[in-house]
């Protein structure tokens, strides 16, 4: 009996235009869908974000090597030329 009471509601919606179940599981399944699309989305923008901070960290641990790796060529040349000015006073007397 509740079956065609449910049946009979059914058809009584389909008519009046309410959405039936399947619409409603329709709709469900679409918003899950779009869900889930921004979901990969925000993952993807975040993965991006991470790849350019990465590179960012990357650049500037390049730079700042290069930098002390001249302070250290600068140095060792500052230190040459002392040496080499020694000597060559060194000799002059």
């Amino acid at each position: 009996m509740d079956s065609i009471k449910n049946a009979a509601t059914d058809a009584k919606n389909a008519v009046m235009g309410n959405p039936s179940e399947a619409d409603k599981a329709k709709n469900t399944a679409e918003d899950m869908g779009n869900k889930a699309v921004d979901v990969t989305k925000s993952a993807i923008d975040t993965g991006d974000a991470a790849a350019k901070d990465a590179q960012s960290s990357a650049e500037s641990a390049k730079n700042e090597a290069a930098s002390e790796t001249q302070s250290v060529v600068d140095a060792t040349k500052g230190q040459i030329k002392g040496a080499a000015d020694a000597v060559s006073n060194s000799m002059n007397k």
